[in-house]
């Protein structure tokens, strides 16, 4: 089992960050061009989100959820046939005024790629992808 694991700061409150990734069926905010929900079901702790992916549909589904901690978990129950038993955490926590850290990382086994490899391309997802693009809406909303 590999682990993935970004860590960065971001300029906006914590709570400004958790009010744009806490809505688990709403990836708008920090997903990448080749990613969107075709649909969606519950919210907070067992919601399911659909999603359309450049590798093909998959399905996520929320293992956790605290919004007083800001932290939520999901696993892919669907999806890729090389990706197996991937789970991913996601936080924000306060870094000073108008500061924040957000922690995004992941267990995970895909099958066919060298771990080393593997670990490089997701923290490159989350910190290239997903973190950038939440910065980005960060600085087109202020």
């Amino acid at each position: 089992m590999a682990t993935a694991h970004v860590e960065q700061e971001l300029a906006a409150s914590a709570e400004k960050v958790w009010s744009l990734i806490e809505d688990f069926s709403d990836v708008s905010a920090w997903a990448t061009a080749d990613l969107s929900v075709s649909r969606s079901e519950g919210s907070g702790q067992g919601a399911l989100r659909w999603l359309e992916t450049a590798q093909g549909p998959m399905v996520e589904r929320c293992e956790t959820y605290d919004a007083q901690s800001r932290t939520f978990s999901y696993s892919i129950t669907e999806g890729p046939d090389n990706m197996k038993r991937y789970l991913s955490t996601v936080s924000v926590r306060p870094a000073g005024d108008e500061r924040c850290i957000i922690t995004w990382g992941c267990d995970f086994e895909l099958e066919g790629v060298p771990e080393a490899a593997a670990v490089q391309l997701m923290e490159g997802v989350y910190r290239d992808g997903f973190i950038a693009n939440l910065a980005r809406s960060l600085a087109a909303d202020s």
